[in-house]
């Protein structure tokens, strides 16, 4: 993990918090989404539907990212790809 972070900080910041959310280490997690979101990671639109991130789902936190993105509130039937197309806004695709 220390050595995805020392090489890929700046470009893979939401792969980071996949491998946080997926070792339960939610807090963590968080801080590398928010890190992905500031440095507009392609990889964030994932965190609607990603396996990985499953863990956050229940977490306040992750309904507060969702409104950040500007995504509709995750239930259980979200099952929609987003992409990203410019200034922190995503679309359906």
């Amino acid at each position: 993990m220390k050595k995805l972070i020392a090489t890929h900080q700046n470009d893979c910041a939401y792969q980071v918090a996949e491998v946080y959310a997926a070792r339960g280490e939610t807090d963590k997690a968080f801080q590398w989404l928010n890190r992905a979101i500031q440095q507009r990671d392609p990889g964030t639109p994932e965190l609607k539907t990603g396996p990985l991130m499953k863990s956050l789902r229940q977490d306040p936190r992750y309904a507060e990212l969702l409104k950040r993105m500007r995504l509709p509130a995750w239930n259980e039937d979200s099952d929609i790809r987003m992409r990203f197309i410019g200034h922190g806004v995503y679309e359906q695709s």
